[in-house]
């Protein structure tokens, strides 16, 4: 996963879910490269987004809220649920991201932006 801030970040519960927004990303103009997905398992959470996170939050001086954005993302890996990153560099594409998600059922809405952490959606 690139450590580059300008990601939309989301939960993802469902096989459902996770196609309908994949698809819908690269339908409307977004590149696979710039959709990442973690899938995860009630073993254990996949690191990408364990180890985005707090790049992320610290770059910002957000620190507490980036620990506790984490810890809500590796929970829902490892109860077996999908974290989808999205690069998003333009408010516009930003936006976009978020329809599509939101469209698609996701949730825990967030963005990360070269100077703040903006909660989208619960």
């Amino acid at each position: 996963m690139s450590l580059e801030i300008h990601h939309v970040l989301a939960i993802i519960d469902t096989a459902t879910e996770i196609g309908c927004a994949v698809d819908g990303l690269v339908h409307v103009g977004f590149l696979e490269s710039d959709v990442e997905l973690t899938r995860g398992t009630e073993e254990a959470a996949p690191q990408g987004v364990a180890e985005l996170l707090p790049i992320l939050a610290q770059g910002l001086g957000h620190r507490h809220a980036g620990a506790e954005m984490k810890e809500r993302y590796e929970a829902a890996l490892q109860e077996g649920s999908a974290v989808v990153a999205v690069l998003a560099r333009t408010e516009e594409r930003k936006q976009l991201a978020v329809r599509v998600l939101h469209e698609c059922g996701a949730h825990f809405i967030n963005f990360f932006g070269p100077s703040t952490i903006e909660r989208i959606a619960r």
